[in-house]
């Protein structure tokens, strides 16, 4: 088997980040928030209305190892302006 790019990071004495931040953006009720919950519990657990995000939540998960900042973000119009830095490319 060819050696990995983490292999090649090892070898050359450099260390590896177990750390990602991810983003959600859409429309309001899409189930950002559901599916950031689902992620932390290991199953479904839907948001209510009343748990909603206002403007912005940040979680802080680890799966497999992995430790996720995420952002999750409100869907509703009047948050938009807030979230154009990260849908530039």
């Amino acid at each position: 088997m060819p050696p990995s790019d983490f292999d090649a990071l090892e070898a050359h004495g450099t260390s590896v980040s177990r750390q990602v931040k991810m983003v959600l953006m859409g429309a309001g009720e899409a189930g950002k928030s559901s599916t950031l919950r689902g992620m932390k519990h290991g199953e479904p657990r839907p948001v209510t209305a009343d748990e909603r995000t206002v403007q912005l939540d940040i979680w802080l998960l680890t799966l497999a190892g992995v430790i996720i900042s995420a952002w999750d973000f409100a869907g509703q119009p009047q948050y938009a302006a807030g979230q154009q830095q990260y849908l530039v490319a």
